[in-house]
């Protein structure tokens, strides 16, 4: 008899774990059921998305996931827009210097009125 790999039975009794959870909650809550079925890389998944928006270090999320590349961690960059806007603002202070010389007072005003206007 063939020994299968370690990692798929881990794989394979956390799926099972999970998928008695899941039913267990469907159960509960019927009007769940519809959604798709929660697996363990979805767990995984939320996991690192939660570590990447606590702005968590990028390659200690790699090492965390066990992803060789940090090409394929970088998807979790893209999760979120609000953590990347964040992100981008604490950066803007430091790329573009605060000045006044952008707007005078009467255009500012202008362009905020204009901009209130739309929401």
């Amino acid at each position: 008899m063939l020994a299968m790999p370690l990692v798929f039975d881990a794989y394979a009794g956390i799926s099972n774990i999970v998928e008695r959870h899941w039913q267990n909650v469907v159960a509960k809550h019927p009007e769940i059921a519809a959604h798709d079925k929660v697996k363990p890389h979805l767990i995984r998944h939320s996991k690192a998305t939660h570590l990447v928006e606590e702005n968590v270090n990028l390659f200690h999320v790699r090492d965390f996931l066990g992803h060789s590349s940090i090409t394929t961690t970088q998807v979790y960059l893209k999760s979120n827009p609000e953590s990347m806007r964040r992100a981008i603002e604490a950066a803007s202070s430091e790329v573009v210097a605060p000045c006044s010389e952008y707007y005078d007072t009467g255009k500012r005003a202008e362009l905020m009125d204009f901009l209130n206007k739309l929401l």
